[in-house]
């Protein structure tokens, strides 16, 4: 059976006989001084940690857009592991400034790959408005930007991309931000859908819309809390992005779906 564990952020840990595909994987979760103030560096002791509980083996890293919070732990993950990254041309574009081998595959709107028992489908979307109604560090990360980074540096690359997963015969959709392009979503039934709360608000009728195009089983909302704190089941909310509410508004959309509020690295089948 395959299983999905929500890490926090975007983050999901995906395993299947004993194999795992990391999504987004941001472990660190630097505070907003860190953030601000100095090059982004990855809290080893805290990731080396979470490594040494894994049940299983690590067989790839996707990265759906290279925002700080997906991409920033990626560099040490990849290097520790010794595992390839998949992601956009601004992935490729950090591994090679932190001195990694670059993506096997730059990722782009339709491509499909096999990662061990995975299998992933990139499709493009656009990166939804969070604080203040804007998109935040638009664009793409330079190829003469030198590691580290700051926060800054870390741009969301073209495209940014959802993923549909599948594994053990179910499929799952990974939404990392709360937005979308209507005619390239495939109209796709899937066991279940983890949605970004974060900015949906933004995004004009975004619950009918993407109840539109997906037909889950569950729905389980993500990114909605402050990442800049340590992750438990208490930490509070990006404003705007309170889970709850976010459910409400899907299940307006879509009755009958089930609607489940995943807690920090609880174990879900597909």
């Amino acid at each position: 059976m395959a299983t999905a564990k929500w890490l926090g952020t975007a983050s999901l840990e995906l395993e299947h006989n004993g194999q795992i595909l990391l999504i987004d994987p941001h472990i660190s979760r630097p505070n907003k001084w860190q953030t601000f103030t100095a090059p982004l560096a990855p809290h080893k002791e805290k990731i080396d940690r979470y490594l040494a509980g894994l049940d299983g083996e690590v067989v790839g890293i996707i990265v759906t857009h290279a925002h700080s919070d997906h991409l920033s732990d990626v560099p040490y993950l990849a290097q520790k592991l010794g595992v390839p990254v998949w992601g956009n041309e601004s992935v490729d574009t950090t591994l090679k400034a932190y001195g990694l081998p670059p993506c096997p595959e730059v990722l782009a709107h339709g491509n499909r790959l096999a990662i061990g028992p995975f299998t992933v489908e990139a499709v493009k979307t656009r990166h939804g408005r969070v604080a203040l109604g804007k998109v935040p560090f638009p664009g793409t990360i330079s190829p003469e930007a030198e590691a580290p980074f700051r926060v800054w540096q870390f741009k969301h690359g073209d495209p940014p991309l959802l993923a549909f997963i599948t594994a053990g015969g179910q499929t799952i959709l990974h939404m990392g931000t709360a937005n979308m392009i209507d005619n390239l979503l495939p109209h796709r039934r899937v066991s279940s859908a983890w949605l970004c709360a974060s900015g949906y608000q933004y995004t004009p009728e975004f619950a009918k819309r993407i109840m539109h195009k997906i037909k889950p089983k569950t729905v389980l909302p993500f990114h909605f809390e402050d990442f800049s704190l340590p992750l438990s089941e208490t930490t509070r909310l990006i404003p705007g992005a309170d889970p709850h509410t976010f459910g409400s508004k899907i299940l307006a959309a879509a009755p009958g779906v089930e609607i489940r509020i995943p807690k920090p690295y609880e174990k879900i089948p597909f």
